[in-house]
């Protein structure tokens, strides 16, 4: 998290890991807006692409919104050069268990921290499964696509492709039931 870029000789990108970072958090209080859907809106199309910057660490910013009807947004903003998926669903789980101890009025409990070497050393003792890899995806003939895993949702055709296997698309609006599960 405390990554940036900078530009080598000849236009190489390379990543600097500096020591010390601290994360933009900014607050909005945003109660008095009667126009709050819209300004928020506004603020990922116009402000939130400011926010991150290659040339400068972190590559996230944080910022937190007070809604009119009482609730909060949260915003954050990350670089998808930060982090992978697997990094991202542990720091949300630890920024969750600091919330929830922080609203019980204790200290959270993180797991130990594991330097960064001890993960490539592990990942250079594995054994090369390139071959393997290679082998599973010969055996693909189209790309996945992520609403298949979800049955409850209706395909539809959005275009049809002149082969029998047309992909299929499929297009749906999440209500407030299933977007809580």
């Amino acid at each position: 998290l405390r990554t940036r870029f900078v530009r080598w000789h000849g236009g190489a990108m390379l990543q600097a890991v500096l020591s010390a970072v601290s994360v933009p958090f900014e607050v909005h209080d945003w109660r008095a807006r009667a126009d709050y859907d819209d300004a928020f809106a506004r603020w990922f199309d116009d402000a939130a692409p400011r926010r991150v910057d290659l040339d400068r660490a972190p590559l996230m910013h944080v910022a937190l919104f007070r809604r009119p009807d009482g609730a909060h947004d949260l915003a954050w903003l990350n670089h998808h050069a930060l982090s992978d998926g697997w990094s991202q669903s542990q720091l949300l789980g630890e920024l969750t268990r600091g919330y929830v101890a922080a609203r019980r009025g204790v200290a959270p409990a993180f797991d130990p921290v594991v330097p960064f070497g001890a993960y490539v050393d592990w990942l250079d003792a594995q054994p090369d499964t390139g071959d393997w890899w290679r082998a599973q995806l010969a055996r693909v003939d189209r790309p996945a696509l992520l609403l298949d895993s979800v049955a409850s949702l209706p395909a539809r055709a959005v275009h049809a492709a002149p082969e029998p296997q047309a992909f299929q698309h499929r297009a749906t609006t999440l209500d407030a039931g299933l977007s809580a599960v």
